[in-house]
């Protein structure tokens, strides 16, 4: 693990850092747009944010937002969206303690299950797994290539059946665009 390495949760002067963490991890600033969106989008409470500060500099950020499944809509179930790390520190674990940190907060506030799009390699380590043709299913359809992506995580396994049904999001969730290949 890096030295120096203080994983909490974001706070609100941590705002202009972690919005930084984003758009020097993606190509675009679509991804900060998305995070800034969030963290004032009362629909998207309650959620876990948390950081990963190398020396006291933010270089990590993940973000887990509040997620109804129509059909079970007492679930606590949250989506992760998204997950950054600047480029210079990618590789060295900071992206899975941020995850980490993330999914044990949201384990600790009853969440019972927990969403993503995301590279099917990657996100296995923490438990996901591919939730096509069952489960929630995303705002947009996934393309039959990428179904691989679309993963969940049970916090409390066998506490609940995964259920079925349309999924619910914060509005800035709802964009084509993230969705769609």
């Amino acid at each position: 693990m890096t030295h120096g390495l203080v994983v909490r949760p974001a706070l609100p002067d941590d705002l202009s850092a972690l919005l930084a963490v984003h758009r020097a991890a993606f190509p675009t600033a679509e991804e900060a747009d998305l995070v800034a969106a969030l963290l004032a989008d009362p629909q998207a409470a309650p959620l876990e944010s948390y950081v990963a500060t190398v020396d006291g500099t933010v270089a990590a950020h993940v973000l887990l937002t509040h997620a109804l499944v129509e059909s079970s809509p007492h679930l606590p179930a949250r989506l992760l969206a998204p997950l950054a790390v600047v480029p210079q520190r990618q590789g060295q674990g900071l992206g899975t303690a941020v995850t980490v940190a993330a999914l044990d907060a949201a384990r600790a506030h009853g969440v019972v299950l927990v969403l993503v799009l995301g590279h099917p390699g990657y996100y296995p380590r923490f438990g996901f797994r591919p939730l096509l043709p069952d489960g929630p299913t995303p705002p947009y359809p996934v393309a039959p290539e990428h179904a691989d992506a679309w993963q969940t995580l049970e916090l409390h396994p066998g506490a609940v059946e995964v259920p079925q049904g349309p999924l619910r999001l914060a509005p800035p969730l709802l964009a084509p665009t993230l969705w769609l290949p």
